[in-house]
């Protein structure tokens, strides 16, 4: 019993680095330059083709941000009902583990409906943007 209690931090660290290891679709330098895109700004003067496609590409780069943290947290939801069905976990542990899996995937849901918000904005964007393009004749 004292051995697993021992274990578990340590099984559970080397997890979250496996998970962060294997999640190369977010690429960090990309995430600077979304935090240093001004949003606000471009869509109050958007007004060319190129303006919009730099918007739509914008929203591209979040719905791929958002789903690399969707996955992150269904593999983190997996790994704890796993650890729930342990033979070994203990009744007290188990409750904590539940409760982990449970928002785990409740953050895994939410952070899919993200994207899905953030991709529709991107598409209407390139809309926005080929229907500038048509109306400039390129």
């Amino acid at each position: 019993m004292k051995t697993m209690r021992f274990l578990t931090p340590i099984f559970l660290v080397a997890f979250l680095t496996q998970c962060a290891s294997r999640d190369k679709t977010l690429d960090f330098q990309d995430q600077g330059a979304l935090d240093s895109f001004d949003i606000v700004k471009a869509i109050r003067n958007a007004r060319s083709k190129a303006d919009h496609e730099a918007i739509a590409d914008y929203y591209r780069k979040e719905t791929a941000t958002y789903l690399s943290k969707a996955s992150l947290h269904q593999n983190l939801a997996e790994w704890y009902w796993a650890a729930y069905d342990h033979p070994t976990a203990t009744r007290a542990g188990s409750a904590d583990l539940m409760k982990a899996a449970g928002h785990c995937t409740n953050l895994g849901r939410l952070n899919n409906r993200i994207a899905e918000h953030y991709l529709f904005l991107a598409q209407e964007h390139q809309e926005l943007a080929e229907e500038r393009a048509n109306e400039s004749g390129i």
